[in-house]
């Protein structure tokens, strides 16, 4: 439809779009990113932890936490509880009701490479 229509047909019918107001430079970084070059994948926190523990990479933190107690540990790169498949999913999915999943569902995982001996 935005090829047909362009721009206009995008700022009625785009909820995102609409709310952006900093300036013309989001706006086209939005549209190029929704719909010039919509290459998106979806990746879960147990994905990631997947390939860290089959690359020998040691699981630091994330957000969102993949534990529920997360309360002492406020740094992001001091090493947390890496928590248990309920806790990563009810984390998962809590996040798309609140800020963090507005424009979808982002999530950071850090992580340190072991040294091989």
């Amino acid at each position: 439809m935005y090829k047909i229509f362009g721009e206009s047909f995008l700022k009625i019918v785009d909820p995102t779009l609409r709310k952006l107001k900093n300036s013309k430079e989001e706006e086209k970084s939005w549209i190029r990113d929704q719909y010039l070059h919509p290459i998106e994948s979806l990746h879960t926190l147990d994905d990631v932890l997947f390939w860290f523990d089959k690359n020998n990479i040691e699981f630091i933190n994330s957000i969102p936490s993949c534990n529920f107690d997360d309360s002492e540990n406020k740094s992001l790169f001091k090493k947390n509880l890496r928590g248990n498949l309920f806790s990563r999913i009810t984390n998962q999915i809590s996040m798309i009701f609140n800020n963090l999943g507005s424009d979808g569902g982002l999530f950071i995982v850090i992580g340190k490479k072991n040294e091989k001996n």
